[in-house]
């Protein structure tokens, strides 16, 4: 971006441009324009998130050189010291799914590591946790779509019960500008949906809190859009006569 400032800043009579409309936007729709000329460019992101396997604990940073790195180690075979070092535990000496994990548990809000940790959430059920700082990135869509060659069955993926939470889901395992999937990845929604508050409600004798949110001046057209994109059976599974819980006609309202 540094490198580009003086030229874009001179060609568009701008004074100042952000670094994440350049690296979100004018960076990725580049690399697409121009496959031939970037076909060796190098582009790293910085991580956002991290995962940890299962049984043997080693994390990895949901950063674009992390994942390369352990992606590349999966597939030489590479053994962790660590591991080999305790045999009495009859743990199998290699990094990666093989043996150890098919399933991912995606969570879109970090913080989550000492609760599960103490359910033991991974060791019981054999899953490698992930979280990021909200929107999936590159990184991780990276590294679901090769995990899925190497034994890992299906993404589970636990996000709030608001638009953002519905984007995040709707948009893991779906190409777009800034990655394209080679595999297939089986994305299964762990989130909440009224029918399950209903019955928590029912159950419980008291009701889940809400939240007020901010919508956009036309918020109604955004409303709008943002279900004609989605669609209640790819982002919400809600019928729409019930979608306006999370994208409510009015500003502020819950």
């Amino acid at each position: 971006m540094y490198g580009a400032r003086p030229d874009i800043l001179l060609i568009t009579g701008l004074t100042k441009f952000s670094d994440k409309y350049f690296t979100q936007t004018l960076l990725p729709d580049y690399l697409r324009a121009h496959p031939t000329q970037t076909a060796n460019s190098n582009i790293a992101f910085d991580p956002r998130g991290h995962g940890t396997e299962p049984h043997t604990g080693h994390k990895i940073a949901m950063g674009t050189l992390a994942v390369r790195a352990y992606l590349e180690k999966i597939q030489d075979g590479i053994t962790l010291p660590e591991v080999i070092d305790l045999p009495s535990l009859g743990l199998y000496p290699t990094i990666g799914p093989l043996h150890r994990y098919k399933t991912v548990l995606f969570i879109e809000k970090e913080g989550f590591e000492p609760l599960l940790a103490s359910a033991r959430i991974a060791k019981r059920y054999d899953v490698f946790i992930v979280s990021t700082k909200g929107m999936s990135v590159t990184a991780l869509r990276q590294l679901v779509d090769e995990l899925s060659q190497y034994g890992v069955k299906r993404i589970f993926v636990l996000h709030d019960f608001d638009n953002s939470g519905f984007s995040i889901l709707g948009t893991l395992g779906v190409s777009g500008r800034r990655y394209q999937f080679k595999h297939q990845v089986e994305i299964i929604d762990v989130g909440l949906r009224l029918s399950d508050i209903d019955e928590i409600e029912r159950l419980e004798g008291y009701r889940l809190q809400s939240e007020p949110i901010d919508l956009p001046t036309n918020h109604k057209n955004a409303n709008a859009n943002w279900l004609l994109k989605r669609g209640p059976s790819r982002a919400t599974g809600l019928p729409p006569k019930r979608s306006n819980f999370y994208a409510p006609s009015e500003p502020n309202s819950t």
